[in-house]
């Protein structure tokens, strides 16, 4: 049986240490901006909604901001599916 480990709990993060996978596909949309950021065309006009991965420091900021995404008007189901899956395949988020 495999024996399970619990991860540790977030300390802040260090830039240099964001994922490289970010640069590589989009999310329903989600894009990365850079390596910081990620960006979602929530706006008329081509205006962009962006997250700063650097202030994921811990998994209630990571909730909080899933939280506040959701509350938005523009925000589908699609998109919070993207924003989940773009965390959760890019370390972010712990399964």
């Amino acid at each position: 049986m495999k024996e399970h480990t619990f991860p540790t709990p977030y300390r802040a993060l260090d830039p240099s240490r964001i994922p490289p996978r970010f640069a590589e596909p989009t999310w329903n949309d989600w894009r990365c901006n850079g390596r910081h950021e990620l960006c979602y065309p929530a706006y008329r006009g081509g205006g962009m909604y962006s997250i700063d991965l650097a202030q994921l420091t811990s998994s209630t900021a990571v909730l909080n901001m899933v939280a506040q995404v959701a509350g938005k008007s523009w925000a589908t189901d699609r998109c919070l599916a993207g924003l989940v899956r773009a965390l959760c395949q890019n370390g972010f988020v712990r399964r």
